[in-house]
């Protein structure tokens, strides 16, 4: 069934209303007719399976048929991304989306070249992670913070039982060992920091090390700051239980 996002405000007893963009691509892109069922998720972890009502102007009515609420315990995984050029932070915010990823916190860094995002590009990622639950079957979009430089980075992880960030140059650990860690320890919380295409200078990695991160390092290859957001997501969903 085709999905589309709801404000948890248009929700009431047992009927929906889709406004604005989501109405406009129901009625006029995919003309959809009352009678087509549809799903229906509010950002809150609750979906609602239904029937569309009638079509009136600019709103979509549906009849909610059942609520399936959330039940996810699963250990929950955070991403540190310093600021990248260009369009490769959609691709990120995307691609995260996709894997589950909990939280994104862009942050700056010494190296980072690229600009400090305007409240329209924060806007763009938000965009994004919605899209991107309606394609992925996913019901809570990954929270994505303003903008903060490093050092805030690394308390905004204090919280979690595992802290890790990925580094190219003399990484203490690899996979095998935090695979190990994570059997060992069973963390119900993981927060991963990724640098940006110029690296994380020796004095980040130094201090990012006295908040309890671990450095680790994704092996020979050394990847661009996108792909390894990308790969260290999966393989720590992985290792988290996450992609079962």
């Amino acid at each position: 069934m085709r999905r589309f996002n709801v404000s948890p405000n248009d929700i009431e007893d047992s009927e929906a209303t889709l406004r604005g963009s989501e109405a406009h691509h129901l009625r006029d892109v995919l003309r959809l007719k009352p009678g087509a069922r549809i799903t229906l998720f509010d950002g809150t972890g609750a979906t609602y399976e239904g029937k569309i009502d009638r079509l009136s102007g600019d709103t979509v009515t549906v009849r909610i048929e059942k609520k399936n609420e959330a039940d996810d315990n699963r250990p929950r995984l955070h991403l540190g991304q310093a600021l990248i050029t260009g369009k490769k932070i959609d691709l990120v915010v995307q691609k995260a989306t996709e894997l589950g990823i909990a939280s994104i916190t862009p942050f700056t860094s010494a190296y980072c070249s690229a600009k400090e995002p305007s409240a329209n590009k924060r806007e763009r990622w938000l965009r994004i992670a919605m899209e991107s639950c309606k394609q992925c079957n996913r019901a809570v979009p990954p929270k994505i913070e303003p903008p903060i430089n490093i050092k805030d980075c690394f308390e905004k992880a204090a919280g979690c039982d595992l802290k890790i960030v990925f580094w190219e140059e003399k990484a203490d650990l690899n996979l095998k060992d935090i695979e190990k860690r994570i059997d060992r320890e069973q963390p119900r919380s993981a927060f991963y920091l990724i640098g940006p295409e110029g690296g994380l200078t020796d004095d980040e990695v130094a201090a990012a090390k006295e908040y309890g991160f671990l450095s680790v390092t994704l092996g020979r290859q050394i990847m661009r700051a996108e792909t390894a957001s990308i790969a260290a997501g999966a393989v720590l969903q992985y290792l988290l239980g996450n992609l079962d």
